[in-house]
């Protein structure tokens, strides 16, 4: 077994024992695969970890969001960083994620980023935009 792996199965709320043997029904699959990818987006160096990615998304998004110029140069890498990591995810994972969405968040990790203020924070919002619907798909099925 995998150390992300004993370390999920460790966790609390990771798996509980039946007696000796760990029990294989459809929850706790779930359940592990869950954890699993929980512990993945947490573990990686190039993200965050989900809170801190859900409150750059909040920063970006929320309904009090002013973007000054400091802002969008201390988010822009974060948010970059987050979308790329979180693509990666949603390709690897097996879910019916739209294409378009996929599509958008490679043609967005892909866009030169300008130097003018305005044009930077729409593109930032952009890859927050995708970032957030992407991390919907995949925690969708979250017990």
């Amino acid at each position: 077994m995998t150390p992300s792996a004993l370390a999920v199965l460790s966790a609390p709320g990771g798996v509980p024992e039946s007696g000796s043997r760990f029990s294989n029904d459809v929850g706790t699959q779930t359940r592990v695969l869950a954890k699993l990818r929980e512990h993945a987006l947490e573990g990686s160096k190039e993200i965050p970890v989900l809170d801190g990615l859900f409150e750059d998304l909040e920063a970006v998004l929320g309904e009090c969001a002013d973007l000054g110029e400091d802002d969008v140069e201390r988010l822009r890498p974060r948010v970059h960083a987050s979308l790329r990591r979180v693509l990666g995810a949603a390709e690897k994972a097996n879910l019916a994620i739209p294409t378009a969405t996929v599509k958008r968040g490679r043609d967005l990790l892909s866009d030169p980023l300008l130097a003018d203020l305005r044009p930077v924070r729409g593109h930032l919002r952009h890859l927050a935009t995708v970032t957030a619907e992407l991390l919907d798909w995949l925690l969708e099925d979250m017990p």
